[in-house]
């Protein structure tokens, strides 16, 4: 709706002058991306999105977290049908490709269940302090995607720096007052 129809006296429904501003600004497909990763359980189904979750969507490839490398591999064989299905609930064709993976996945989520051990992308599990050092550090950011991305960082540096060099938790303290 242009500045003259109003004063002319024509309405617009609300609806459509959003979608008009989210066009004009170039946000309506970054919206439908985060509608659609709000989607992801139902068009996956329950026991698929409880060992998963759609992280986001970056130039048409959508990154998916997995609870394990087993699901990831599954669900690679499954890709095709899944991004039809996702583009289809979309109404247009969002996705192109689809990345699963296993890395940070218990980051968000609880710990491990049993006998799910650190992988060989994560070398050691990480405890509540260093959670909550990970989640200090990031509080200075603020954008919240940075925060996020500050704070996996420094989790992975803390996992991998305890299962290459094995440093006990006195000796971090320690090392860092």
């Amino acid at each position: 709706m242009s500045e003259p129809d109003l004063r002319l006296g024509k309405f617009s429904h609300a609806g459509s002058v959003l979608a008009e501003t989210l066009s004009k600004l170039g946000l309506r497909r970054r919206l439908k991306e985060r509608e659609l990763l709000l989607q992801w359980p139902a068009v996956v189904g329950s026991h698929i999105a409880a060992s998963t979750r759609a992280e986001r969507i970056a130039d048409g490839v959508l990154l998916v977290k997995c609870k394990s490398s087993a699901w990831a591999n599954e669900l690679s064989l499954h890709k095709g049908e899944i991004i039809g299905r996702l583009n289809q609930v979309a109404g247009e064709a969002l996705i192109k490709d689809i990345r699963f993976s296993v890395r940070g996945y218990h980051l968000d989520n609880e710990q491990p269940e049993e006998g799910e051990g650190a992988t060989a992308d994560e070398p050691a599990e990480i405890d509540k302090c260093d959670l909550e050092c990970a989640r200090r550090i990031a509080s200075v950011c603020r954008d919240p995607e940075l925060a996020r991305a500050v704070e996996r960082a420094v989790l992975t540096a803390k996992r991998y720096r305890k299962g290459v060099s094995g440093p006990s938790r006195e000796e971090e303290v320690k090392r860092n007052g």
